[in-house]
């Protein structure tokens, strides 16, 4: 699913999100940014050391998201988002993330399965989305 708002193209689909082309990968992750585990793996694995290194040194601060260089990965930014249990909250991040691309003029924007994994959410992650892009 491709939804457009204003410059900004949110593709959601099925796939391994470290091969999408895109301006901006999203990436689920906690507030220390380790990226060992699930999705984040995943990413850190494709992006190469550089991302870890610059997660090491953003890792902890009191922020929702935190945006980062793209590292290996066919992409110019990925923006990381805290993880959380609320459906609310998760939507919050989302519209956090839009802003930041809105910000950096970024155009296209893959976002994983939020909510889906260790956040057991009732409502599913791409509902959670496309609930955030009708604001």
């Amino acid at each position: 699913m491709t939804v457009q708002i204003g410059d900004i193209i949110v593709m959601l689909k099925k796939g391994n999100i470290t091969k999408e082309i895109v301006d901006v990968i999203v990436n689920s992750t906690n507030k220390t940014l380790d990226l060992n585990f699930g999705v984040s793996g995943a990413i850190l694995e494709a992006a190469g050391s550089s991302v870890k290194d610059e997660c090491k040194t953003l890792g902890g601060r009191s922020v929702n998201a935190l945006v980062t260089g793209a590292g290996k990965l066919r992409c110019s930014k990925i923006v990381h988002i805290v993880r959380h249990k609320s459906d609310t909250m998760i939507a919050t991040s989302v519209e956090e993330v839009l802003a930041i691309c809105n910000e950096l003029n970024m155009a296209t924007v893959a976002f994983p399965a939020i909510g889906t994994g260790k956040t057991s959410c009732i409502i599913t992650g791409s509902g959670l989305v496309t609930d955030s892009l009708a604001r």
